[in-house]
């Protein structure tokens, strides 16, 4: 199976007058938010980059420059659908791990809120999106309340290992019934000889009716009982 990771990260400074936006989801946050080009989500912004990463198709600014005045205050969660979109072609999004860095305010009340924005863009469920709050003990820009900080991580499975993987249970099924044929060959076996018929006549009695399956006829050549001759 061939799985990639990727970590992503953000900042962005506090300013008041700004809406407080954090995986898509709205929090009060006394008229106080995160200023950028677009909605300034922090944690969304991160999230697009650990999945960039993951896949190697480079970082955010690459494909949403601040340049461009068809981003200005739009929506990051619009840019997550587009990359989400971009990273299914090809990926499977196994699960995202993030941590929001901040003084305040206090995000326990709103986590539930952002995981279950977050699973329904990423088409994940809830359980597979966790989110994590920290503070900087008042250290630092997040510490003195100038900006907030985000950190998340990703695991995407290739759709080449996903069909690899049910190649895997067809073969793991064979086999199962390759030991169930085995089992009660030599009973059948005995019946059949016990009736006059040479060992090849009587095996390949047992193929005709479906009493062993074609898939273990290798085996018998390889111990020098050509059935299919």
């Amino acid at each position: 199976m061939k799985y990639r990771t990727g970590h992503g990260y953000d900042v962005h400074r506090i300013e008041a007058n700004r809406k407080l936006i954090l995986g898509g989801v709205e929090i009060p946050n006394d008229n106080a938010g995160l200023t950028g080009h677009s909605d300034a989500d922090v944690l969304t912004h991160a999230i697009i980059d650990s999945l960039l990463g993951a896949a190697g198709l480079g970082d955010i600014g690459e494909h949403f420059p601040d340049s461009d005045e068809k981003y200005k205050n739009i929506s990051s969660v619009i840019l997550l659908e587009e990359v989400v979109k971009l990273i299914k072609k090809d990926y499977i999004i196994s699960n995202i791990d993030c941590t929001i860095i901040l003084e305040k305010p206090r995000l326990q009340k709103y986590k539930d809120a952002i995981r279950e924005k977050l699973g329904g863009i990423l088409a994940v469920d809830r359980s597979d999106v966790n989110i994590k709050a920290k503070t900087e003990e008042g250290l630092g820009f997040t510490g003195k309340k100038e900006g907030i900080a985000a950190h998340a991580v990703c695991l995407l499975q290739s759709k080449e290992a996903d069909e690899t993987t049910q190649k895997l249970a067809v073969f793991e099924n064979m086999c199962g019934e390759f030991r169930k044929d085995m089992r009660s060959i030599p009973e059948r076996l005995e019946k059949l000889r016990s009736q006059g018929k040479d060992k090849t006549v009587a095996y390949k009695e047992l193929v005709a009716q479906k009493l062993i399956n074609t898939n273990i006829l290798m085996f018998f050549k390889k111990h020098g009982v050509y059935i299919d001759e």
